[in-house]
């Protein structure tokens, strides 16, 4: 019939007025802590019933029937309840900045740092290191610092961020995260211990790190003139991750280049009930080369 004809064009004309989208949760960093912002549940208008509710007022007789505007709600696909699961401490991890003369170490710790800040990964993704911090130079505000280079320590752009990238890493273990990618330095560091460093260099070595978890996580992370740390917020962990560093004998006939060599282990704990262990990592830190 024409009118029902019409029906659908006027309905087509005022439904941008009526209708609204659900607006979905989402994962933020309030402070040192991870919400989950409201959501809300949208509303379009119901075709069918306004069609029905027209087409029994034409069956009783109406000339001029009263076209009632009904709606539906819409819920979100992601609601504040369901996202407030993600919200739990899953790991946090520190580490102390030392020494003196380190205003650009600060600097450029921090800023690489404030690229993890708020940073949300969802299950399956993966971030790279190198590429979340960007080029190490002065036009992305990076500053020289000591770094290690050929088994010396100078001068450079981007010192210290291998610093920041051993505190995600170490956060992201005891989150329980898939670590893609990590390496060692040549040299042992003293911010943290043997076979837990997360050497990065472009072009040379990178931190891959995947979300295993089965729900989105998101990162706090900051740089003081103190300490870099970092919190990894998300599901609940099963169980709870200790760190342990290990000292290896070996023979410094055999390598004479050698300092040090490492084993580094996860131990799984439910409660206080030691579940299993795992080595991870063998890393080798060899002597510092002569000026």
């Amino acid at each position: 019939l024409p009118i029902f004809d019409n029906l659908f064009v006027l309905l087509e004309q005022i439904s941008g007025e009526v209708e609204e989208a659900p607006v979905c949760s989402n994962l933020q960093i309030l402070g040192e802590k991870a919400v989950a912002t409201p959501s809300k549940i949208g509303k379009k208008v119901d075709t069918q019933k306004v069609v029905k509710s027209l087409a029994l007022s034409l069956k009783n007789g109406e000339t001029s029937p009263r076209i009632n505007l009904e709606t539906v709600g819409i819920m979100p696909d992601i609601t504040q309840e369901k996202l407030a699961l993600c919200t739990n401490l899953k790991a946090e991890f520190e580490t102390d900045i030392r020494g003196v003369n380190q205003e650009g170490r600060i600097c450029n710790i921090g800023l690489a740092l404030s690229k993890f800040n708020g940073l949300i990964l969802n299950d399956g993704e993966s971030f790279s290191f190198n590429k979340i911090i960007g080029e190490t130079t002065a036009e992305n505000g990076y500053k020289p610092a000591k770094v290690i280079l050929n088994g010396k320590y100078e001068d450079d752009y981007g010192g210290g961020v291998c610093q920041a990238a051993t505190t995600v890493y170490n956060a992201c273990l005891l989150a329980g995260l898939e670590i893609l990618e990590v390496n060692p330095h040549s040299l042992q560091v003293g911010y943290v211990k043997g076979a837990f460093d997360a050497m990065v260099a472009p072009y040379v070595s990178d931190l891959k790190v995947k979300n295993n978890s089965g729900a989105p996580i998101i990162f706090f992370a900051e740089g003081t003139t103190r300490n870099a740390r970092v919190k990894v917020f998300g599901l609940k962990n099963n169980f709870r991750l200790v760190r342990r560093s290990e000292k290896k004998e070996f023979d410094a006939q055999k390598e004479p280049t050698v300092n040090a060599k490492y084993e580094g282990f996860l131990d799984y704990y439910d409660g206080d009930n030691l579940v299993k262990s795992e080595r991870i990592r063998r890393a080798s830190y060899f002597k510092k080369k002569a000026e």
